[in-house]
């Protein structure tokens, strides 16, 4: 049995064509600024799952006719490596996995390889002689072509699963620890002894490495021997990642007192960090 083909490719590749270009057009156009939607979520999922490996297939001429559903199944895990792949080269660059840089890598591989597949479909139709092709039905026997996508899909799929790993090794290993860091930078020097009250000063430090904007209260109280802590002095500190405070606080004390330095975040009654100093206390004669 033979069939005349006036064309290389499946009847309803037009169709699944037109839909990825559509996805990529909402993709761009929800990173704009326009009013999409929803229509993002259908699209997201084209773009992520089925466009660059469905583009790459066309564009090695796997999609050829007859067609059939393994099209459609062979494209998802080749476009799972182009996404893995996609995002370990945003990783190690200053641009960062983000939704909006992932999506537009995405898109710009999945026009790349549908305009390769344009340009060689052109070359097709100027090579090929005026008269139909002919071509034998499809046989019961394994091809070169079968074995070739298989190849291809394993290929991709080992491809994926090395930089997945890499990616969670390296991404356990470099993620950073959020703290925050409070530190007195000096001891204060007291002039009196026993329970004479002098002045002085505490300078106290603050490093935020949360990996995000924070707002610290800062809260310093006198601890008498034996007695209820006093508050001193009371700050609100906003800081962003990375930035560091430092402060001068003037208190009275004595040699029986202890000074406490207490960090709370907002909305928290129990304090985040907690600092204890003791005062330098002149000799006794």
């Amino acid at each position: 049995m033979e069939q005349e083909l006036h064309s290389t490719t499946p009847r309803y590749h037009n169709i699944v064509v037109w839909v990825i270009i559509a996805s990529i057009l909402t993709i761009l156009a929800g990173i704009v600024g326009l009013p999409v939607g929803l229509l993002r979520v259908p699209a997201g999922l084209v773009i992520s799952l089925f466009a660059p490996g469905y583009a790459g297939l066309l564009a090695l001429g796997y999609i050829r006719q007859p067609g059939g559903i393994n099209h459609f199944v062979f494209s998802i895990p080749v476009s799972l490596s182009f996404s893995i792949l996609a995002g370990v080269f945003l990783n190690i660059t200053h641009l960062g996995v983000r939704l909006d840089t992932m999506a537009i890598i995405l898109c710009a591989l999945s026009i790349l390889l549908l305009l390769g597949a344009w340009q060689r479909h052109r070359l097709l139709e100027w090579a090929r002689p005026v008269r139909p092709v002919t071509v034998q039905a499809p046989k019961t026997a394994i091809s070169a072509r079968v074995l070739a996508i298989v190849a291809l899909l394993l290929g991709a799929s080992l491809v994926a699963a090395v930089w997945m790993g890499y990616g969670i090794i390296t991404a356990s290993q470099d993620l950073p620890v959020p703290f925050t860091e409070l530190y007195a930078l000096n001891t204060p020097t007291l002039t009196t002894t026993g329970n004479t009250s002098s002045k002085t000063e505490l300078r106290l430090g603050l490093n935020n490495n949360e990996t995000r904007p924070m707002t610290y209260t800062l809260q310093l109280f006198v601890q008498p021997d034996g007695g209820s802590a006093l508050l001193a002095d009371e700050q609100r500190i906003v800081l962003a990642s990375g930035e560091t405070w430092q402060g001068t606080i003037p208190v009275d004390l004595t040699c029986n007192d202890s000074l406490i330095g207490q960090l709370l975040l907002p909305g928290q009654q129990s304090a985040y960090r907690t600092i204890h100093i003791r005062p330098d206390c002149p000799a006794k004669p």
